[in-house]
C-alpha cells in the first residue's frame, strides 16, 4: 500500500519519523501498567502480551513493580487527550502506550464495544505498524503474523484519532432466539451445531475483539433501532390512538408479531408521550430515538395521509418521508422546550428512505439513512436529496451485508463503493447490519469495510492487497481467487439480476431469490476453477502460518462446494448430499471458523435448502423411501371434509374428483403444467383448509419394524390420516412450526393385506403461504425412537 494512503494527514499524525532499529529480546522485557490505568488499559496490556507470545513463543510478564534494565512496554493514562486518541512511542528503553479510555475498573472487562478504547487502539496500531500483524478473522487462527525469536522495532512516535467518524460500527451477528436450559434455541438447527451459553459468549467476545483491533467503536453513542416494539403491550389497551390505523383497526396487523405495529405519527398525544418518557429519565439522554418499527402496514388515518406528498405515478405508501420527518421535527421542537441541546434520531428506511419533498429536516434531527448498494447512482442521489432538504447529520446504517448466503459472492467492492458514497457525502458515523461471521466466504468484504473506516482515502485495490498480504507468499493467488468470485459471480451474474432476484425472492428479498435459484448463478466449474487457484496458493506457502491459513481456506472451499451441491442436488440425491454436508459441518465446526448456526437458520428459513434439518431428523433412521411429490388435492373452503369423511375415500375417488398438486412448494406457488390453471388461480391467495391424498407401498421387509412418515414441512396445522384412521394431529403453536420437519409414527395403521396404503392430510392455513411444501418420506425408525 502507498505510504501517502497509509499515513493520511487527515486521520493520522506523526510526531517524528521512524528512524533507528531496536532489537528486543522477549526474555529481557516486561509489560508495566501505571497506577492510573483502568480496565481498558489492562485489557490492552494482556492483548499485547498475547500477540507477542504468538510471535516469539515467549510470555512477557505483566508487572506492577518494574525491574531495572529491562525493555519496558509501559501503559499510561495521561490527561488532556482527544476523544478516542491513541499514541505509542518507541525508544531504545521501551515502548510507551497512551489512550483515551472510558473509565472502567480493573478486572474482567465484560463489554467495551461502544466505549472509548484508546489503549486498545494504541496496541493495535503498534502491532500492525511495527510487527506486521493482520487480524483476518476473529480468534487466534485468524491472526496473520511473522514468527520471530526477537522483536525488531523502529524508533518513533505515532498518534491516531478518528477525525469525523464519531461512531464506527459493524454489528456482529448471531441467530435470533434465546437460551433455554443453557442452550441457544434455534428452530430446526441440529443440536450438534448449536452453541452452549459459554460457546456463544466466547464467539461474541472474539468478534468484538476483532472489531476493536480494526478500530471499530466510537466516542458518541447515537441510539438507533426500532423504538416502539414494546408499545402495544404497554399502551395498546388504554391508548390505541398512538398506533396506526390499518384496515380500519388500530391493532397489530400481525397479532403474532405485535412488535411490528406502526405508529400514528401525526398524533400529538403520541408525540407528547415520547417527550414525557424522555424527560422523566434520569439521567436524561442526549438523544431521543423515534425510529419506526419494522415491516409495513403504515397508518392510513386522514391526519397521517394529509402529511404525505406522493410523486406522480407512485402509490402513497411508497413515499412516506414527509410524514415521518414532520413527526421528527415535532418531537424535536417539543423536547427542545425542555432541553435546547437534545437531538432526535430516526431512520430513513424502506418507504421513507428517499428525502421528503416539502418537509425540511430540522437541525438536531439525526438521519439514520438505510441506503442500498444495489444502485450506487441512486444512492448518491439519495444523499444529495437529504442534504438539499436540510439534513445536517447523516448516519449510514445499511442492510447490505444481509445479501450474504454463506458462499463466496464477490460483493466486497460494491460494499466499499457504498461506504465511499456515504463518506464523501459527510456521514458522521456508521452502523452496518451485519457481519454474519461467514469468514471464509465474505471475510474479505468485512476486512475491507472495517479498514475503509480508518483509511477512507485508500483505493479498493490497495485495501484488497492489504488483505491478501495476510496470506504471505500466496498473496497473488489469493487475490486471483477473490477476484474470480467478484468478476464472474457478482459483477457478471448477480448484480445485473438483482431486481429479478428480489422479485423471485418475494417482498424484495434478493438473497432468498438467489438461494432459490442458486443453480442459475453458480456452477461446479466455478468451484473447480477456484479450487485449482487455492491449490496453487498452497504450493506457494512457506511459513507454518501461511500454510495454516491456506489449509483453512481450502477447507472452507470444500464446505462451499458441499453446500452448493446440497442446495442444487436433484431430489433423488438430496438426502445423501444433506447428510454428507451435516456430517462435514459437525466434524469441522471449529476449524471452519464460520457461524454455521447463522448459516443454518438462513437455509432453514428459506425452506431447509441444504436439507440439514431433515438430515438431522433422519439421523439413525434405518431406511428411507421417498413418497412421490405429486399428490391429489382439494380446497375445503367450507371445512366440510371431516364431516363428509374425505379421509375414508377409496383411492380411485381421489384421482377422479381431486386435482394434481405438488408438495415440494406451497399451494400458492404451483407451476407445473399438469396442475389445472383454474386450481392455480384459486390457490394464489388462498387461506383456509385444503386436503391432500397420496398412496404408497411399504416394503415387506419392514414388517415388524417401527415405521413413520417424515414431513419436511407443513404450513401451518395438519390432521394426518392413514387408511382412513387419524394417526397424528400437528398443531401450529410456535412461529417456526410452519418450516419444521416432523415424523408421524404409523406402524399400527399399516394394512399389510393391501399393496398400497392411502395417506390423507387436512391442512389449515390462516395467513401467508400454506400447505405441504417440503417432500414427504416413508422411513424406518430405530426402535428406541
Amino acid at each position: 500500500m502507498k505510504k501517502s494512503t497509509l499515513f493520511s494527514a487527515v486521520l493520522f499524525v506523526f510526531s517524528a519519523l521512524f528512524s533507528a532499529e531496536i532489537t528486543v529480546n522477549p526474555e529481557n522485557a516486561q509489560i508495566l501498567l501505571s497506577a492510573e490505568c483502568g480496565g481498558i488499559a489492562e485489557f490492552a496490556a494482556k492483548d499485547l502480551q498475547h500477540h507477542l507470545k504468538m510471535i516469539t513463543g515467549k510470555t512477557i510478564p505483566v508487572v506492577s513493580v518494574p525491574q531495572k534494565d529491562k525493555f519496558t512496554f509501559l501503559f499510561t493514562n495521561p490527561q488532556g487527550m482527544k476523544s478516542e486518541e491513541a499514541r505509542f512511542e518507541v525508544t531504545a528503553r521501551g515502548v510507551t502506550f497512551a489512550g483515551d479510555d472510558e473509565k472502567s475498573p480493573r478486572g474482567e472487562l465484560k463489554a467495551f464495544g461502544r466505549r472509548r478504547t484508546g489503549s486498545i487502539t494504541a496496541v493495535a496500531e503498534f502491532l500492525e505498524r511495527q510487527l506486521h500483524i493482520r487480524w483476518m478473522e476473529p480468534g487466534d487462527n485468524g491472526v496473520f503474523y511473522i514468527p520471530a525469536s526477537q522483536l525488531k522495532l523502529t524508533e518513533g512516535k505515532f498518534t491516531w484519532h478518528p477525525w469525523r467518524l464519531i461512531s464506527r460500527h459493524i454489528r456482529p451477528d448471531y441467530p435470533g432466539g434465546y437460551y433455554r436450559s443453557g442452550k441457544l434455541n434455534t428452530a430446526g438447527i441440529p443440536e450438534s451445531l448449536q452453541y452452549s451459553r459459554d460457546e456463544y459468549n466466547a464467539k461474541s467476545r472474539e468478534n468484538l475483539i476483532w472489531m476493536k483491533h480494526h478500530r471499530m467503536g466510537g466516542r458518541v453513542y447515537i441510539p438507533f433501532g426500532h423504538s416502539f416494539t414494546r408499545w402495544w403491550k404497554r399502551y395498546g389497551k388504554n391508548h390505541p390512538e398512538y398506533f396506526a390505523l390499518f384496515n380500519g383497526k388500530r391493532a397489530p396487523a400481525r397479532p403474532q408479531k405485535p412488535e411490528t405495529i406502526k405508529m400514528c405519527v401525526s398524533n400529538e398525544a403520541l408525540q407528547n408521550k415520547i417527550v414525557e418518557l424522555w424527560a422523566d429519565r434520569k439521567p436524561r439522554p442526549a438523544y431521543i430515538n423515534i425510529c419506526e418499527n419494522d415491516w409495513e402496514d403504515y397508518c392510513e388515518c386522514v391526519s397521517c395521509r394529509k402529511l404525505d406528498v406522493t410523486p406522480p405515478g407512485e402509490k402513497w405508501q411508497d413515499h412516506l418521508s414527509d410524514r415521518y420527518f414532520y413527526f421528527a421535527n415535532q418531537v424535536l421542537a417539543k423536547a427542545r422546550k425542555i432541553d435546547p441541546r437534545v437531538k432526535v434520531s430516526i431512520y430513513a428506511y424502506a418507504s421513507y428512505v428517499t428525502p421528503p419533498i416539502k418537509t425540511k429536516v430540522s437541525p438536531g434531527v439525526v438521519v439514520g439513512l438505510v441506503p442500498s448498494m444495489t444502485s450506487l447512482e441512486k444512492m448518491q442521489k439519495v444523499y444529495e436529496g437529504w442534504r438539499k432538504m436540510g439534513a445536517e447529520t447523516l448516519f449510514q446504517r445499511p442492510n447490505d451485508l444481509h445479501c450474504n448466503i454463506g458462499l463466496p459472492m464477490g460483493f466486497e467492492k460494491q460494499l466499499w463503493q457504498g461506504f465511499q458514497i456515504g463518506f464523501k457525502n459527510g456521514i458522521v458515523g456508521t452502523d452496518y447490519d451485519c457481519s454474519h461471521g461467514f469468514w471464509g466466504a465474505s471475510g474479505v468484504a468485512e476486512y475491507i469495510l472495517a479498514r475503509a473506516h480508518n483509511y477512507p482515502e485508500a483505493s479498493f485495490e490497495e485495501l484488497l492487497a492489504h488483505y491478501c498480504e495476510g496470506f504471505g507468499n500466496a498473496k497473488n493467488e489469493i487475490r486471483e481467487y477473490y477476484s474470480y468470485w467478484r468478476r464472474n459471480i457478482w459483477e457478471k451474474r448477480i448484480m445485473p439480476d438483482r431486481a429479478e432476484l428480489a422479485k423471485a425472492g418475494r417482498y424484495g428479498d434478493s438473497r432468498r431469490g438467489l438461494m432459490w435459484r442458486l443453480a442459475q448463478y453458480y456452477t461446479e466449474a466455478d468451484f473447480s476453477i477456484t479450487g485449482k487457484i487455492l491449490e496453487k496458493a498452497a504450493g506457494k506457502a512457506r511459513t507454518p502460518v501461511e500454510k495454516k491459513r491456506i489449509e483453512w481456506l481450502l477447507l472452507c472451499h470444500k464446505h462451499f462446494l458441499m453446500t452448493y451441491k446440497a442446495i442444487c442436488a436433484p431430489k433423488e440425491k438430496k438426502m445423501s448430499a444433506a447428510q454428507e454436508l451435516l456430517k462435514f459441518r459437525i466434524g469441522n465446526r471449529e476449524k471452519l471458523n464460520s457461524n454455521l448456526l447463522r448459516q443454518g437458520t438462513i437455509e432453514i428459513k428459506y425452506g431447509d435448502l441444504t436439507g440439514i434439518a431433515k438430515a438431522a431428523k433422519f439421523k439413525g433412521i434405518q431406511d428411507v423411501r421417498m413418497i412421490s411429490n405429486r399428490w391429489y388435492f382439494s380446497p375445503d373452503p367450507q371445512d366440510e371434509g371431516i364431516k363428509a369423511k374425505w379421509a375414508q375415500w377409496p383411492w380411485y375417488k381421489y384421482k377422479k374428483e381431486w386435482s394434481p398438486i405438488y408438495v415440494d412448494c406451497h399451494w400458492e406457488n404451483q407451476t407445473r403444467p399438469d396442475v389445472p390453471e383454474k386450481l392455480k388461480k384459486s390457490l394464489k391467495n388462498y387461506d383456509g383448509f385444503g386436503w391432500y391424498a397420496q398412496s404408497f407401498s411399504t416394503p415387506e421387509s419392514w414388517k415388524g419394524k417401527k415405521i413413520g412418515i417424515f414431513f419436511g414441512a407443513v404450513d401451518e396445522a395438519a390432521l394426518i390420516y392413514l387408511n382412513g384412521r387419524q394417526v397424528y394431529t400437528r398443531e401450529f403453536k410456535n412461529d417456526d412450526d410452519w418450516r419444521s420437519a416432523f415424523i408421524v409414527p404409523v406402524s399400527g395403521a399399516i394394512d399389510w393385506r393391501k399393496k398400497h396404503q392411502i395417506i390423507t392430510v387436512r391442512v389449515e392455513d390462516n395467513r401467508g403461504a400454506g400447505g405441504i411444501w417440503q417432500p414427504v418420506f416413508l422411513v424406518q425408525i430405530p426402535s428406541g425412537e
